[in-house]
């Protein structure tokens, strides 16, 4: 099984900010493994392949602005959920 990346090594294998790999991570278009015993974010190459899908829609220029705009909604109804299921 190959070893999880960290968000630093997942950043330089993907060409991605570390920044934006965060926020991908809050919308839930990314998924860590959790944190390493140094704390960092650990990811693994499923994050990578998403990274990809997502630069891929990314290109296709203006439809990528629809494709955030339903990121962000994802996140809100899925946040709104969970605070449903813990009530």
């Amino acid at each position: 099984m190959p070893r999880p990346m960290t968000i630093g090594q997942l950043a330089r294998r993907s060409g991605v900010s570390t920044r934006a790999l965060r926020e991908y991570e809050g919308l839930g278009l990314i998924y860590g493994l959790g944190r390493s015993g140094s704390n960092c974010r650990l990811f693994d190459a499923s994050a990578l392949w998403c990274l990809q899908v997502i630069r891929s829609l990314r290109s296709l220029g203006p439809v990528s602005d629809a494709f955030e705009v339903g990121c962000r909604a994802w996140s809100t109804l899925r946040e709104g959920a969970s605070a449903l299921d813990s009530r």
